[in-house]
């Protein structure tokens, strides 16, 4: 698909459509995750997989990037989160981090003594779009300081 260009040219197109597209895809995937019930595990993780599946398929034309500067930004990512666990929120994403693990836990101390359902995907989607927005934010940094040299 890469080696021929279709995903190059069904963005270059229209890139609103598709925009629209991931857009409505990864939202309606994602609120299917949070209001299917945990006990109905196969149509749950079907949501789970889609949710991703259309995160992948937002974040793809990154890959029309220079591959050394998204090396660079998951490498920054990486150290950021790491720093963060360390050093403590100093960032916003950095809070919602630490916002979103506090959450889950205090989720699972309700779901032990049987207050609330245990609902681990639905705890994760939150976790996972804080790191996704990390990530982003450094690649944006990081083409802007490219586009300068």
């Amino acid at each position: 698909m890469f080696t021929s260009g279709v995903a190059f040219r069904i963005m270059a197109a229209n890139p609103w459509v598709v925009f629209g597209a991931s857009l409505a895809g990864g939202i309606g995937s994602m609120m299917g995750v949070f209001y299917t019930p945990p006990e109905n595990t196969i149509p749950k993780h079907l949501f789970w997989l889609t949710f991703n599946a259309f995160q992948a398929a937002t974040l793809s034309p990154l890959f029309f990037l220079n591959p050394a500067v998204l090396a660079r930004a998951g490498l920054y990512t990486v150290g950021l989160v790491e720093g963060l666990y360390l050093y403590g929120g100093l960032a916003v994403f950095g809070g919602f981090v630490l916002y979103d693990t506090q959450k889950i836990l205090a989720h699972a101390r309700m779901a032990e003594q049987g207050r609330m359902k245990a609902d681990p995907i639905n705890e994760a989607v939150g976790l996972q779009l804080d790191m996704i927005n990390i990530f982003i934010r450094l690649v944006q940094i990081l083409s802007m300081n490219n586009n300068r040299r």
